[in-house]
């Protein structure tokens, strides 16, 4: 579709999303709106995109088109925001027994699924979006364990910081 820029359809999207996601909340901070009123709202606004993108798939919409739109795929990044909100805002607790389900759920997902696979399509990537960031949240809120140990190793940590250009 995109032949050698295929890569930057996740940048274009973030972009897409910064331009609309911070007035959004800068202007419902300012109307007043609680810390749990736009937890809720961020939450349902991500699983309103989950939805949106399962009709689309359910008919007979293309697995790249679904994949790749901006309006089926915000769902990922607002379930980031969702969990930075809950973390900041003290909303949710540590979840220890999760964290080894999430993330042998995420591997599973990983290699057991592609881009097209219906079930990701029909939620799976919101359910892999929102697995990851119950990791993350357990990372932040948590003492020094062996996956802090992993993901501070020097290798690492040089892979993430040359990401974008890698």
């Amino acid at each position: 579709m995109f032949g050698a820029l295929r890569h930057t359809w996740s940048l274009a999207m973030e972009e897409h999303f910064y331009l609309i996601w911070p007035p959004l909340l800068l202007v419902l901070l300012k109307t007043g709106a609680s810390k749990r009123v736009l937890f809720a709202l961020t939450v349902s606004l991500a699983l309103a995109i989950c939805f949106h993108r399962a009709m689309l798939f359910q008919f007979g919409v293309s697995p790249a088109r679904t994949y790749y739109g901006f309006d089926t795929r915000a769902d990922s990044l607002l379930i980031g925001c969702a969990a930075a909100m809950a973390v900041s805002w003290g909303l949710l607790r540590r979840m220890n027994g999760l964290t080894a389900l999430a993330i042998a759920l995420i591997v599973v997902s990983v290699i057991g699924t592609d881009f097209a696979s219906p079930i990701m399509h029909e939620g799976g990537f919101t359910i892999l979006a929102a697995i990851t960031a119950l990791v993350l949240i357990n990372l932040v809120l948590q003492e020094k364990g062996t996956l802090h140990t992993v993901l501070e190793w020097k290798p690492l940590i040089w892979v993430g910081r040359i990401s974008y250009g890698l």
